[in-house]
């Protein structure tokens, strides 16, 4: 992952990783299906991390403003 784009306040896209099925983070496998691609990223709010993901019909762009979560964060050690 090299290249982020900012698609939202405080939210970005990792640019060159869009997916299928790939494992994206630790405790986040599995991902993907047929018929749709995903696009994953990461929303900063304070001290925390938040990955999210979007995805779209294989023909179709993503909607960045309909992210969905993983239902936990990780926070900046001080």
């Amino acid at each position: 992952m090299s290249q982020l784009e900012k698609v939202g306040e405080n939210t970005y896209c990792y640019a060159d990783y869009i997916t299928e099925s790939e494992p994206f983070i630790p405790g986040v496998t599995g991902l993907g299906g047929a018929g749709f691609k995903i696009a994953l990223g990461f929303k900063l709010e304070g001290d925390k991390y938040y990955p999210i993901q979007w995805t779209s019909a294989m023909n179709e762009e993503f909607d960045y403003s309909q992210s969905k979560g993983f239902c936990f964060s990780l926070t900046k050690e001080k």
